[in-house]
């Protein structure tokens, strides 16, 4: 039982996946810098964002399907994803 779902009718949220989206964000972001900062090379900019990226997934699924406080405090970038998407035509 996910944070993003409800109790009685079992029935997910409509942001759910927007956390798994959020992180992989956030994952690759931080794979090409890290890529640019430390290393300077452009070569390792694929490799570190497809790195990050399936890291940030990987966290985002914790946080979409978690049951814990620390999976939904790992849901907040999801929401405020959803939230913006929401409120943007």
């Amino acid at each position: 039982m996910g944070f993003l779902t409800d109790l009685r009718t079992e029935k997910r949220s409509d942001a759910s996946g927007y956390a798994i989206v959020a992180w992989a964000i956030i994952g690759a972001s931080i794979g090409i810098v890290s890529a640019l900062l430390f290393l300077q090379s452009e070569n390792a900019i694929p490799i570190l964002a497809t790195i990050g990226g399936l890291l940030g997934m990987s966290v985002g699924f914790c946080a979409e399907w978690g049951t814990s406080k620390f999976a939904k405090l790992l849901a907040v970038p999801g929401m405020i994803l959803w939230l913006v998407r929401s409120v943007l035509p």
